[in-house]
C-alpha cells in the first residue's frame, strides 16, 4: 500500500502542491490524505470512501484515478464498506440499550407518576372552581321585580366586550395579510428561480442560478440510497461538510449576496440536490462517482 501511497506524494509534489493546497482543492481532509499518502487506509471512513478519495487524488495530480485503482486492485479495498455497516449496527444496539433502560425506569416510577398527575389533576379542579366564581361576582347585576328578572350590563362590561372584539378582527386581518404575504413572496421567488447547466464534464458541472442574490437559499442534498460524503462552501466560506448516511440528508443556507457556491459530492449516483426546493442535477450521461459542482448565482 505504500507504493500506492509513494506514488500519489511524488505526483503531488511535481504539481507542486502541499497537502493543505490538496485539502482546498479536493475537499478531503488533511487527514486523511496523510493516511492515504502513509498507507493507513484503516484511518478512513470506510472501504468505499478510501477508494473514492485515492481516485479523486489521483485525478487531481493528475493521474488517471480508475487506472490506478485497476493497477492497485489487490492493495486497495473493495467497495464493500464491512467497517460502516459494522458502526451502524453498533449505534442501532447501543440505542435500544438505551430504550429499554427508560421503559424500565419508567414501569418502576409508574406509581410515583400516577400520583403526582392526580395531585396537578386536583389542584387544576380547585383552581378552575375559584376562577369561575371571581368570574360569576363580575356579571352583570340582576334586578328581581316580582317574578319577572331583568339582567343589567354595566358600561365596564360592554366597553371591555367591545375592545376585545376589536382587537380579535385586528388580530384575524393581520395573520390573513401576512400568510398572503408569504404565499406570495414564495410564489415569486419559485417563479423567478431557474437552474440551467452551463458546464459539465466527467466529474465537474458548473449551474447558473438567476434570481435575487439579496435573499438566502437553501441548498438541500440527500443521499438516496447508500451514504455520501459531501462538502458546501459559499464564496469561499466553508459552511458544512460530512457523511450523510443512506436516507438521510443535509440542509445548508446560503447567505444572502451569495455569489457562488462549491459543492463536492463523494457520491454522486446516489446523492440528489435541491436549491430553494428545486431539484437540480449533472447531466445523465456523467457516471463519475465524486464530482464537483460549482453554482454561479445571478440577479
Amino acid at each position: 500500500m505504500n507504493e500506492v501511497g509513494e506514488k500519489l506524494k511524488e505526483a503531488r509534489k511535481e504539481k507542486g502542491y502541499t497537502l493543505d493546497d490538496l485539502q482546498q482543492i479536493t475537499k478531503i481532509q488533511k487527514r486523511y490524505l496523510v493516511a492515504i499518502e502513509e498507507g493507513n487506509l484503516d484511518s478512513l471512513p470506510g472501504n468505499f470512501y478510501a477508494r473514492a478519495f485515492i481516485k479523486q487524488y489521483a485525478d487531481t495530480v493528475g493521474l488517471d484515478g480508475d487506472k490506478l485503482l485497476e493497477e492497485y486492485t489487490d492493495y486497495i479495498p473493495s467497495p464493500n464498506d464491512r467497517n460502516y455497516t459494522k458502526k451502524i449496527a453498533t449505534t442501532q444496539t447501543r440505542s435500544r440499550s438505551k430504550q429499554n433502560d427508560w421503559l424500565t425506569n419508567a414501569q418502576e416510577n409508574l406509581p410515583v407518576i400516577l400520583i403526582i398527575v392526580l395531585v396537578l389533576a386536583i389542584i387544576i379542579a380547585i383552581y378552575a372552581a375559584i376562577v369561575q366564581n371571581d368570574s360569576g361576582s363580575n356579571e352583570a347585576r340582576i334586578v328581581e321585580n316580582g317574578t319577572n328578572s331583568v339582567q343589567i350590563a354595566t358600561n365596564a362590561d360592554i366597553q371591555n366586550q367591545q375592545e376585545e372584539t376589536d382587537t380579535a378582527a385586528e388580530e384575524d386581518t393581520s395573520e390573513e395579510t401576512k400568510d398572503t404575504s408569504k404565499e406570495a413572496d414564495e410564489e415569486e421567488t419559485a417563479a423567478e428561480q431557474t437552474v440551467e447547466v452551463e458546464e459539465a464534464s466527467q466529474n465537474t458541472a458548473t449551474f447558473a442560478v438567476s434570481g435575487s442574490m439579496e435573499e438566502e437559499h437553501t441548498l438541500t442534498l440527500r443521499a438516496e440510497n447508500d451514504a455520501s460524503w459531501v462538502s458546501v462552501e459559499a464564496d469561499g466560506t466553508v459552511l458544512d461538510q460530512g457523511t450523510i448516511e443512506s436516507g438521510g440528508s443535509m440542509e445548508v443556507t446560503l447567505p444572502a449576496g451569495t455569489e457562488s457556491a462549491f459543492v463536492v459530492v463523494g457520491n454522486a449516483p446516489e446523492t440528489t440536490l435541491e436549491l430553494n426546493g428545486e431539484e437540480f442535477s449533472t447531466p445523465s450521461e456523467t457516471d463519475a462517482i465524486s464530482q464537483r459542482l460549482t453554482i454561479q448565482f445571478s440577479e
